[in-house]
């Protein structure tokens, strides 16, 4: 028989459920605020630093890096076979790294300036998800960006110098406010060609 809504127990089991209700409201909003706003992870040490510096330098787009330098460096040593010179091998090699400094160093700088963004959109970046702090961040993009260029002044000379100090400061303004291009289309699409395109190429080819 049903129970009249005046019933005792009728408000006993209403007031239970509403609780139960609340509970689940309750639980279905932290996940939600977890998954935008995760918390943050402690202080990466050891092996995990390293880790951390790894995902830091974006490996995608060190292969990247690395397979149009050796493909630009072997078209241009098959059409000039006269180049080959076992002596030549640590110059390229330390040109090699200095692309991977400037590398890091572009992407780096982006993952300081997108950090908020990063933390909704990318939060496995060790910025975002804190295994790596900003002073940490900043300390790799300024040793990057002085060992590379230390690298092209002493072995390259000037005109390379300036190609690559270019690509650094293109790296800077795709990011930094308040120019920060890759909020335009066409900017952003102009320095990303401009770097990965024209600049390399033609600097590895150059050298």
């Amino acid at each position: 028989k049903p129970r009249h809504p005046c019933h005792p127990r009728s408000h006993l089991l209403r007031s239970r459920g509403t609780e139960e209700a609340g509970s689940s409201a309750t639980r279905l909003s932290a996940q939600a605020g977890d998954a935008i706003d995760p918390p943050s992870a402690p202080p990466a040490s050891g092996s995990g630093l390293l880790y951390a510096i790894w995902k830091f330098t974006r490996p995608h787009t060190i292969r990247g890096t690395i397979l149009g330098s050796v493909a630009l460096t072997s078209r241009v040593l098959f059409e000039h076979s006269d180049l080959i010179r076992a002596a030549l091998v640590p110059k390229a090699l330390a040109g090699v790294v200095a692309l991977l400094c400037a590398n890091a160093f572009i992407v780096g700088i982006n993952q300081i300036y997108d950090v908020d963004i990063d933390k909704v959109n990318k939060p496995y970046l060790p910025i975002a998800s804190g295994e790596l702090q900003a002073r940490e961040a900043w300390v790799l993009l300024f040793g990057a960006g002085g060992l590379g260029l230390t690298i092209v002044h002493s072995l390259f000379g000037r005109h390379i110098a300036l190609l690559y100090t270019l690509s650094l400061v293109i790296g800077v303004i795709y990011s930094v406010p308040p120019l920060r291009l890759k909020q335009r289309p066409v900017p952003a699409m102009a320095c990303i060609v401009l770097c990965r395109g024209f600049l390399l190429n033609y600097g590895v080819n150059d050298a």
